[in-house]
């Protein structure tokens, strides 16, 4: 099973903050109490195990940055990620939809 388009940019988001601080995965490992497979899969597209409100309010705190920054929830926010980076207002707001939409079926 896939990750739906939610999680997949949150994890995306995360690893770029991880990256941009230098962060390892064990070391988001530690800090969230998982193991280190367990943030490798929730790192991979191809597994559908994705962040919880708990590790991203954690990572958060630990970064002092907004959980904002971690949710696709702005044009800025997701164009921080090389895949949108080029993507004009129109790309972004059928993006946003979808993933709205996405969520409501669940």
């Amino acid at each position: 099973m896939t990750k739906k388009l939610f999680d997949d940019i949150v994890a995306q988001l995360v690893d770029y903050e991880r990256r941009n601080r230098g962060d390892t995965l064990e070391h988001i490992a530690k800090l969230l109490h998982v193991d280190n497979d367990y943030v490798r899969k929730i790192n991979s597209a191809r597994d559908a195990r994705h962040y919880s409100i708990y590790h991203l309010f954690i990572l958060s705190r630990e970064w002092k940055i907004s959980l904002d920054r971690l949710m696709p929830s702005s044009i800025s926010t997701i164009k921080q990620l090389t895949q949108y980076k080029d993507y004009d207002e129109s790309q972004f707001h059928k993006l946003l939809l979808e993933i709205e939409k996405e969520l409501k079926t669940q």
